[in-house]
């Protein structure tokens, strides 16, 4: 039999705080392409020791928002026109399937779409102009999740862990997004269209549907990517 080693319960609970308070700086660009994650300052500012530290580097670099470079250390992944295409091609490819696995089952039944659509309801664009930065990011989270509902109603597990692989990267790209009143209002109302498509069996439709919803977010993010967002070199 062979006996697995156990990762200290307290030592997973650091990594996961540490993890995820890096993950949200990066998400909202308080922390830029190519800035380096200094092991040193980050343990000191932290109070933790650095196995913690390290496997929290380990796990962004496995959701692809940082890098390392031997014998130099771990980095901010940058952003670019050509990652946000393939997120976005990548993100479509993985939807557009879903739908066609629930027209091959008949799914209609799409009550846990209809609950992200409630949630996406209650927030007004007032209120995301009005919050900070990590608040933003949970607006947006609770918008993504209609089409997180979308890909687990396919149940295919395999399709879900590749959707979640570029959850993360995604939403690095919808904080750039430059959303306005017009755009955040159209977005929950599409939701709430492809929904009912689905619901009525109407496939073809949503399928057709979700992919002029998710079109301009491209567009428009190039545009933004464009404007100068300027990554840090990490060349000598």
């Amino acid at each position: 039999m062979v006996h697995l080693q156990k990762q200290p319960i307290e030592i997973v609970g650091v990594t996961q705080s540490i993890l995820k308070n890096i993950r949200t700086k990066i998400l909202t660009g308080e922390l830029r392409g190519g800035e380096k994650l200094n092991e040193t300052e980050l343990s000191k500012k932290f109070n933790i020791s650095r196995p913690p530290l390290r496997e929290a580097f380990r796990m962004l670099e496995k959701e692809d928002l940082a890098f390392s470079i031997p014998r130099r250390g771990c980095y901010v992944s940058n952003t670019s026109s050509k990652d946000a295409q393939q997120i976005s091609e990548a993100r479509e490819m993985i939807e557009c399937f879903s739908i066609d696995i629930l027209k091959q089952h008949n799914i209609t039944e799409v009550s846990s779409l209809f609950s992200a659509l409630d949630s996406d309801s209650k927030i007004a664009f007032s209120r995301w102009l009005d919050v900070d930065k990590v608040e933003r990011l949970k607006y947006l989270r609770i918008l993504a999740n209609f089409h997180t509902k979308l890909v687990e109603l396919a149940g295919n597990e395999l399709l879900i862990r590749f959707h979640q692989t570029i959850t993360h990267k995604l939403a690095r790209y919808q904080f750039m997004y430059p959303y306005d009143q017009s755009s955040f209002e159209k977005s929950q109302k599409e939701h709430d269209q492809i929904a009912e498509l689905i619901k009525v069996g109407d496939f073809r439709g949503a399928k057709k549907y979700l992919k002029n919803h998710t079109k301009p977010f491209y567009a428009l993010l190039q545009i933004k990517l464009r404007e100068g967002k300027k990554e840090v070199s990490t060349d000598k």
